[in-house]
């Protein structure tokens, strides 16, 4: 019989090597996702059987299960293979994650299983989830779970950008969250340049009013107000990690003077840009 590992069993949550799984389970290659989700990811070519059918993997990519499947590995496992393992209740804190659990991603129509790419090299594995959750769990369980949530929701993302579901309907569930994912990308790539809604709007082929109607909805906070605090967190980043004067990180951002950086973050944050470096 399969053994949970003690972490899942406490929290509904569990990040491993697949071989450490392979040990709980009598060193069986053949599992059930049980009432678990589970991620896994790929470091190099492999095939596995997915309720009987075998599904090709290239290195680099993530497999993503529902509950209740079948899954076999048929070749030996070495330690290239990392599982994530969830439970509904540890994930769904909000509508938004709930979208997500109930996605293409994982509840395909056709029963087909999504391989998904993702930064799948084992310096990202290590640095973006292993390392970052082990000095959290060092030091808060609190940000430990906030940062394995995140994590997921990372993965989730990554994945919806790649999912075209059948027959998608303008207004629907999926449509809402393929276009609120298409605008939290496009902040962290554009946000450093462009702050109003309307380029985002455009960029999205939709009205502001809906962008916003619909940002509200997914996470509870308005287009503008997304952009704003993204648009500030960078802001502190580049404040704090680098060795930039404050002068350079306002012209960085676009600003005309350092007087006007900091009036725009005293007004958004509470805190000047010197506050900012000290205290973060």
């Amino acid at each position: 019989m399969y053994n949970l590992s003690t972490q899942l069993k406490e929290l509904g949550f569990n990040i491993d090597l697949l071989q450490n799984a392979i040990d709980r389970n009598d060193k069986l290659l053949k599992f059930n996702t049980l009432e678990y989700f589970c991620i896994y990811l790929f470091l190099n070519d492999y095939e596995l059987k997915v309720d009987g059918k075998i599904v090709s993997v290239t290195g680099g990519q993530a497999v993503f299960l529902s509950p209740f499947r079948t899954v076999e590995f048929i070749k030996p496992v070495h330690s290239d293979i990392y599982v994530i393992v969830f439970t509904p209740l540890f994930y769904e804190k909000s509508k938004k994650d709930s979208l997500f659990l109930n996605s293409e991603v994982f509840f395909s129509t056709d029963s087909h299983v999504h391989t998904i790419p993702y930064f799948g090299t084992e310096e990202y594995i290590k640095l973006q989830m292993t390392d970052r959750l082990k000095y959290f769990k060092d030091s808060s369980q609190d940000l430990y779970l906030t940062v394995a949530h995140s994590i997921i929701e990372g993965l989730l993302m990554d994945a919806l950008r790649y999912i075209r579901p059948a027959n998608e309907k303008e207004g629907d569930a999926i449509s809402m969250l393929s276009i609120g994912n298409s605008f939290k990308t496009l902040l962290q790539k554009d946000v450093r340049i462009h702050r109003t809604v309307s380029y985002y709007a455009s960029k999205l082929f939709v009205s502001e009013r809906k962008l916003t109607n619909i940002v509200k909805e997914l996470y509870g906070q308005t287009a503008k107000q997304m952009i704003i605090q993204k648009f500030c967190n960078e802001c502190v980043i580049a404040l704090t990690h680098s060795n930039l004067t404050i002068s350079e990180v306002s012209f960085e951002f676009g600003f005309s003077s350092e007087s006007n950086f900091t009036n725009f973050l005293r007004k958004h944050t509470g805190k000047n840009p010197t506050e900012l470096r000290m205290f973060g």
